[in-house]
């Protein structure tokens, strides 16, 4: 949801995504730090993240 855009723009923002899934904000940008420190370009966790 992150990565989609529309005119360069993140279609969705964190709030709403947030909001989507039932979590906070921090929440989610945990999750965005640890795709991108975990080396995974598409963003896909393929594994525990430690």
């Amino acid at each position: 949801m992150y990565d989609e855009t529309d005119d360069g723009k993140h279609k969705y923002t964190v709030a709403q995504i947030a909001a989507e899934f039932g979590v906070t904000r921090p929440t989610i940008y945990r999750h965005l730090g640890a795709t991108v420190s975990a080396g995974n370009a598409d963003g896909a966790v393929t594994g525990p993240i430690r």
